[in-house]
């Protein structure tokens, strides 16, 4: 049966021109799944007449579509000005399943188009097929006969729900349990993997359970596709018995074939097992083979340690004791322990003594109550000790080194005897064996060594003993000898070993004798310096340094003796310890030589008396001095006045200042004075300070002897710059051409040196091509641009001024080039901004213009302006 909504349409009553062809109410279709919402259109074709009336009702099935809404039914917007009346509703009496539509408008007629939508909810329980939405109880303005097209609602097949679980069906392991230690359980998560808007329902239930160990909990679910998994948990009890127990559980549903069948099966198992038990481990492996060993006897041996753990199930504890028995050597740190299976482990630390060579074994047990191996653990401890190391032979001086006891030079009969000391050590790191050594000494009976080793000393590890040689002095003469020492450095094995050493003696014993020395040594150039018309010394000290009681003599001469005399008496005698200074006075000859020359030629006794004599000579050299005056003074090209900082630098001498201000004045100067040099090798440079515009300046003087020097800085200006920038602004041109020539003319007062920028116009002469006077330069720009001059600042100041002459009319010029003053080494610009303005006054006809030329004779004058 079919409930219907009516859709009511007053319309009003003024009646129309006849249609021209026939009237039209459209229902349209729609189709959905059940529990969908769908919208279906209602339209109205008028038929070329405008109606002010309309009403029909829309007939639906109730049953199918349980529920409808009109919102979406606003009915034809319509001009304020009209009297209407609209309604869409679902008639509530005396029926339910009508939808009234009612239109009533009194202004030019119901247009044609769609009147609205109707939203229809399919019932959850309807059955796919058509339902059929049709047009009664039409009520027309006129009555006329519209054609009508019934509209119809599909109903689509249900969405179905697809089972799926993690675990898949099949075996559900929960796992193992201590008996009596409550329940393990797994969760079995079921979704819905089926079609969109779709709910999964179903239960889980035991289908099986011999043992009577497994239970079910929330059994039952329902999960909507999209949604999170829903959660079915399986327990196991290990109250049961110690055994692997199984069991089955379905999952009854309503999912169709694309998932899994209903029911899904599932093989249910879990394992209860007796109590935990502790179990023995270890690192390394009972039954290990643990070695020591040391090198050497004393030597320090790395322990080593066995790692016991608790290898068992969670919860239990390890216990036991550790002990060692065998060689004495061997020991333990460590015994009882108790391990917790997951905590820390324990220790045993096995050591070696190694005071003593020797091959050493222990056995270690460790008893314990772990259920994986038997009672005790035992492992083999070994522990290897070699003999203690060589003692290791050195000396100094090293074996085979000459040793002349007399030191080098001899001694003199009578002095007391010379003594050299000779170190034997044992260089071995203790512990180590000692070195067994035994020396003598054969040769002359004037060498001597103590103490007496002849009768073997040991000397242990790190230390060392100690020889003395010495040398009788009663009688002259070379004496010779030899020390040998026989040592053993390791008596472990069957032969001892060893070697011997030995270190040749040399002894000379003399009579007394002289020996002089001259400082400075000979062939040394000495050099002086004496003011002119002066005198400057020259001096070498002669010392005695042979044996006490022998003097030495010294005699000395000149080559030329011009200049030059020996002021020391000689020849003179050296005493003893003592010394003699020889003097040579060296005097300006006063003819302008810059320096004299002369060669002082000295004879000394540096052997016994009888000896003859050895020469030295002595280049003797006397500059001729005096001061070198520097005067200084400070110019600026342009006549500028201002202090500036001058310097003087030297590579000799001695300078009154290094540093003095003047002032360009012409007026100001300062003197630098260099004395203490010597003439002819001394260089010298004035400097400056930078002046910001000018160059700067300096003076050089080589080889420089005592006399006047002058020094005048001159400082030249740098060039001044004067740049003239050119800018058009066309805004106000609207399109038309300008001409942008501009002719620019820059004037001076000094004269312009160069000219870059623009272009030569045409009426300037080729001979001016750079600049047409030597103060003005002319210079075309087409556009914009600049122009840059550089002008010659030496002799003052420059001031420099720009003006321009432009092609185009309607132009207004404006500049800031007017003249101004540019100093030396600095620079200036202007600008000309050239603005374009147009009026747009049309084109006159000649009629026009003798108006034109009538009112202007009329008012006097007629002012044009041309604005932007």
């Amino acid at each position: 049966m079919y409930k219907s909504i009516r859709f009511l349409s007053l319309l009003a009553g003024v009646l129309l021109t006849g249609g021209v062809y026939a009237q039209t109410i459209t229902v349209g279709t729609a189709s959905g799944a059940p529990g969908d919402t769908v919208t279906v259109p209602l339209n109205w074709d008028n038929g070329g007449t405008d109606y002010r009336t309309l009403q029909f009702d829309v007939d639906f099935p109730l049953a199918n579509l349980p529920s409808v809404d009109t919102t979406d039914c606003p009915l034809p917007p319509f001009d304020s000005g009209d009297y209407i009346q609209k309604s869409c509703d679902q008639r509530a009496a005396p029926n339910e399943d009508q939808v009234r539509l009612g239109l009533l408008r009194l202004a030019g007629g119901i247009p044609s188009g769609k009147l609205g939508d109707l939203s229809f909810t399919i019932a959850n329980d309807a059955t796919p097929g058509n339902l059929t939405l049709s047009v009664t109880g039409v009520v027309i303005e006129g009555d006329p006969t519209p054609i009508i097209v019934n509209g119809s609602i599909t109903v689509t097949a249900a969405p179905a729900a697809a089972y799926t679980s993690n675990p898949a069906p099949g075996l559900l392991d929960l796992g193992s349990v201590i008996q009596n230690a409550g329940s393990i359980s797994s969760d079995l998560s079921i979704t819905n993997s089926g079609a969109t808007g779709t709910t999964l329902t179903g239960t889980c239930s035991e289908t099986a359970d011999p043992g009577n160990v497994f239970s079910i909990s929330n059994g039952a679910f329902s999960v909507l596709q999209g949604a999170a998994a829903d959660t079915v948990t399986v327990s196991c009890d290990s109250a049961g018995a110690i055994t692997t127990h199984t069991g089955t559980m379905e999952c009854t549903h309503n999912g169709d074939d694309a998932g899994e069948a209903s029911p899904a099966v599932y093989n249910l198992s879990c394992t209860i097992t007796a109590g935990p038990q502790p179990a023995y481990g270890s690192t390394p492996a009972p039954g290990a083979t643990i070695s020591m060993s040391a090198a050497n006897e004393g030597d320090a041996i790395a322990n080593e340690t066995v790692v016991i753990d608790n290898i068992g199930d969670d919860g239990t504890t390890l216990s036991g004791t550790c002990s060692v028995s065998g060689d004495t050597e061997i020991t333990l740190a460590g015994g009882a322990f108790s391990v917790v299976q997951g905590g820390a482990t324990s220790t045993q630390t096995l050591s070696c003594d190694s005071s003593a060579e020797g091959e050493f074994s222990a056995t270690l047990s460790c008893s314990h109550n772990g259920s994986n191996i038997a009672s005790p653990a035992g492992y083999t401890v070994n522990c290897s000790v070699g003999p203690l190391r060589p003692a290791v032979f050195a000396s100094n001086p090293p074996d085979g080194t000459s040793v002349d006891i007399s030191g080098g030079t001899g001694v003199v009969v009578g002095d007391a005897a010379p003594e050299v000391t000779a170190q034997i050590s044992n260089d071995a790191v203790a512990p180590a064996q000692d070195l067994d050594i035994s020396c003598s000494v054969t040769g002359d009976a004037a060498i001597s060594v103590a103490p007496d080793l002849s009768g073997g000393a040991l000397i242990p590890a790190g230390s060392s003993a100690s020889a003395t040689f010495s040398c009788a002095t009663d009688t002259a003469g070379t004496f010779t000898a030899t020390f040998s020492c026989e040592y053993v450095t390791d008596t472990s094995g069957e032969v001892p070993v060893g070697g011997t050493a030995t270190w040749p003696l040399s002894c000379e014993v003399r009579d007394p004798k002289s020996e002089v020395t001259p400082d400075p040594a000979g062939g040394t150039t000495l050099t002086e310096r004496a003011d002119p018309g002066g005198t400057a010394q020259f001096s070498v000290m002669f010392d005695e340094i042979a044996d006490e009681g022998v003097d030495g003599s010294v005699d000395c001469s000149l080559d030329d003796g011009t200049n030059f005399s020996i002021d020391t008496s000689l020849p003179a005698a050296v005493p003893a310890g003592g010394s003699l200074t020889v003097t040579v006075t060296g005097t300006d000859p006063a003819d302008g030589s810059t320096s004299v020359t002369d060669t002082l030629d000295c004879t000394y006794t540096d052997t016994d008396n009888a000896e003859p004599g050895v020469q030295v000579s002595y280049p003797l050299v006397l500059e001729i001095g005096g001061d070198a005056s520097f005067l200084v003074t400070k110019t600026f090209s342009d006549g500028t006045i201002r202090d500036v900082q001058v310097a003087i630098s030297c590579n000799d001498g001695f300078v009154n200042a290094d540093t003095a201000t003047i002032s360009s004045d012409g007026q100001d100067s300062f003197r630098f004075i260099v004395s203490d040099f010597i003439a002819g090798a001394m260089d010298c440079e004035i400097t400056e300070e930078a002046t910001p515009g000018y160059a700067s300046d300096s003076c050089t003087f080589t080889d420089v002897s005592p006399g006047q020097y002058e020094c005048a800085l001159g400082n030249d200006a740098n060039d001044a710059t004067f740049t003239v920038n050119k800018v058009w602004d066309l805004t106000g041109a609207v399109g038309a051409e300008v001409d942008q020539r501009a002719t620019i003319t820059i004037s001076c007062n000094n004269v312009i040196t160069s000219v870059t920028g623009g272009t030569i116009p045409d009426y300037v002469q080729p001979r001016a091509v750079v600049v047409p006077a030597p103060n003005f330069a002319v210079r075309q720009l087409d556009g914009d641009g600049d122009i840059v001059v550089t002008v010659d600042t030496t002799d003052q100041s420059a001031v420099c001024s720009a003006t321009e002459t432009i092609m185009a009319s309607g132009v207004e010029p404006m500049d800031d080039c007017d003249a101004r003053t540019i100093a030396a080494g600095e620079s200036s610009e202007c600008t000309f901004t050239n603005t374009v303005f147009f009026e747009g006054i049309p084109t006159l006809s000649q009629y026009g213009l003798a108006l034109m030329a009538l009112l202007m004779l009329g008012i006097g004058m007629v002012g044009f302006r041309r604005f932007a």
